[in-house]
């Protein structure tokens, strides 16, 4: 018989935006943004009290794991962590 648990909830504020990049000009005069990183920002709505959790984790994307797992970004997310995810585009 297996053991029914539900993964704890944590809320947190979600921001984007974008690092670095420059635009180019295309044959047919569009500008497009190239070389830029979109960083995703995901900040407790109720920060934890524990001193160890006032930093940051950063996470560079390292195209090692796919969407159908959980990653370390799901667990410390969990643990109510203020995160930066970071794509290189």
């Amino acid at each position: 018989m297996a053991n029914k648990t539900e993964a704890p909830s944590s809320l947190h504020q979600r921001e984007v935006f974008y690092v670095g990049g420059q635009y180019v000009t295309d044959d047919a005069g569009r500008h497009t943004l190239q070389g830029q990183m979109y960083v995703e920002k995901l900040t407790p709505i109720e920060p934890d009290k524990n001193p160890k959790r006032s930093f940051p984790i950063i996470f560079i994307h390292g195209a090692t794991r796919s969407g159908a797992v959980r990653s370390f970004r799901h667990f410390y997310f969990l643990l109510n962590y203020l995160l930066y995810i970071m794509h290189a585009c």
